[in-house]
């Protein structure tokens, strides 16, 4: 954590995410002009949230915000995401909250920069984007994940690194 405290200082675009697993913004689109359109026919910005965790998590309670200072801006309704399991919330503002339809933020996202950020019940931030950078037009913005097994080199071999 003492990485991310530094990183929020920087004017840049940081993602940051807690240590837990659980659920996380995995990726947005904040200029939607072609990519796909919600349940009434429109191109809204959107918001994915995927679950890291092993087990099934609940998200009651956890809200998303375009607003640092706002963190409960739009709570999400009461339902499960399983493990491994991605949601796509609409960043539209038509505030739809019907854990049995698509959901709606009551904020878009700003193509030319922002922040934005999921935060549990009691106001810890899960995935924070602090400044993301302006967007261009159907490019989605977000977190690579991947996982690389490296072996050590033994002592006495040959090697070259490249900085």
């Amino acid at each position: 954590m003492k990485i991310a405290a530094c990183l929020r200082l920087l004017p840049v675009c940081v993602f940051l995410a807690t240590s837990h697993a659980g659920v996380v913004i995995s990726e947005f689109q904040a200029s939607n002009q072609d990519t796909i359109r919600d349940e009434d026919g429109d191109r809204s910005d959107w918001i994915e949230l995927r679950n890291d965790g092993s087990s099934p998590a609940p998200l009651a309670g956890l809200s998303l915000t375009d607003d640092p200072a706002s963190p409960r801006k739009w709570i999400l309704p009461d339902m499960t995401l399983d493990p491994g399991s991605y949601l796509l919330v609409w960043a539209s503002n038509k505030n739809r909250t019907n854990p049995a339809a698509p959901l709606h933020t009551n904020f878009r996202l700003s193509a030319a920069g922002g922040y934005l950020a999921l935060f549990t019940a009691r106001g810890k931030p899960l995935t924070e984007y602090l400044a993301y950078p302006e967007q261009p037009d159907d490019r989605s913005w977000g977190s690579a994940y991947s996982v690389e097994t490296l072996t050590p080199l033994v002592p006495g071999a040959d090697c070259r690194l490249t900085v």
